[in-house]
């Protein structure tokens, strides 16, 4: 039986990269592939992040290895082309999805919708649940 991850993000070294941009790309795929022999796991979607695996970075890994690797991409509904952005991503070859990152209602603030608080400020990045506490 096959076994597919349907939920990986690329690795991140947290040492200062010296390399070039390529050579980085080289190491998180083949960390990351590595990852996936040692787990026993055949195939991975792996799932992009703004902050931490940008949609370039997921797409060129997938596209060294389209074999083992396909991408989701996360994007931000209030980003003013995402339909550019959406447009591109169906083009785009090992793209298997999107993820649409939501807040209702809208974000008032930069930060989460409401006047910053313990919860709010200590995740600036909670797209998903801006009125988390």
């Amino acid at each position: 039986m096959e076994i597919i991850d349907a939920h990986l993000h690329l690795p991140r070294p947290w040492s200062q990269w010296k390399h070039g941009d390529e050579a980085f790309l080289d190491l998180q795929t083949e960390l990351l592939l590595g990852q996936m022999d040692a787990a026993g796991v055949d195939a991975a979607v792996i799932i992009s992040d703004p902050h931490a695996a940008p949609a370039h970075w997921c797409t060129a890994a997938t596209a060294r290895h389209p074999d083992r690797l396909a991408t989701v991409l996360v994007y931000d509904e209030t980003a003013p082309d995402i339909t550019d952005q959406i447009a591109s991503a169906r083009k785009t070859p090992g793209v298997l999805g999107l993820r649409i990152t939501t807040a209702w209602p809208r974000a008032t603030s930069s930060v989460c919708g409401r006047a910053p608080t313990t919860a709010c400020s200590a995740q600036p990045n909670n797209t998903a649940y801006p009125y988390a506490s």
